[in-house]
């Protein structure tokens, strides 16, 4: 096997890279000097240094030089390394485990699921697995974090404006039904909502004047799917 890292961000592709290399599989990435997104290609390399780094233009023909090349039949991989690799690999496919798993139970939840995240350990680097085989790098897992909290907080804010417009109308009404109590009863909810929503908004705002990554979410907070984008004020 060959595996390639070509430009990105984060640290996507890493793990896999070292495990094709630990399994005496062939390296290549893309060098980090012409990579439009260098973040990818420099972790990868910080995970496997002795891939071979080429530029773009030579990467095609580099895998296929390579997969004319011999290499040895038995790479020097633990047993313990090879059933979890094993394992990991099952649960990526989707095949259910039962009680196995490659990692040991973590305090994180997978931010796509809920399910609880297995920490996998090798070295230094941490990365996690849920059941149902969502993966994730250290790194990968904190920035998908901080989107669905940056995603839930729109959110509160839109439900925040809503409830504070539909007591503002249902004081108006109350005003016209003459319910005195009722009009100052919703008016104060009105107040509250609209104090709350007031100081998200600016909490928000003034977190998306430069946020890490781009800002991926509308002020309403729906998913832009267009990469990353700004809030409007």
């Amino acid at each position: 096997m060959v595996g390639v890292v070509l430009s990105g961000n984060l640290d996507d592709g890493s793990a896999g890279l070292r495990a094709v290399a630990r399994h005496g599989g062939l390296t290549v990435v893309q060098d980090p000097g012409e990579a439009l997104f260098p973040g990818m290609p420099r972790n990868a390399l910080a995970a496997v240094p002795h891939a071979l780094t080429v530029p773009l233009a030579e990467i095609a023909p580099t895998v296929l030089r390579l997969a004319g090349t011999p290499v040895d039949a038995d790479p020097l991989i633990g047993l313990d390394e090879a059933r979890r690799d094993g394992l990991e690999l099952a649960s990526l496919l989707g095949h259910d485990l039962g009680d196995e798993h490659p990692g040991q139970p973590s305090a994180f939840a997978c931010p796509d699921c809920h399910g609880v995240l297995f920490d996998i350990a090798e070295g230094d680097t941490h990365r996690y697995l849920c059941r149902v085989g969502h993966a994730w790098s250290a790194e990968s897992l904190a920035e998908r974090q901080g989107q669905a909290v940056e995603s839930a907080l729109w959110m509160a804010l839109r439900s925040l404006e809503e409830r504070g417009a539909l007591a503002r109308r249902v004081a108006a009404t109350a005003v016209e039904a003459g319910r005195p109590w009722s009009v100052q009863h919703f008016q104060t909810r009105a107040e509250e909502a609209e104090h709350n929503a007031g100081v998200l908004r600016q909490l928000l705002l003034s977190h998306a004047a430069d946020p890490p990554g781009g800002w991926p979410f509308d002020e309403l907070g729906h998913d832009r799917g267009d990469g990353p984008a700004r809030p409007a004020p």
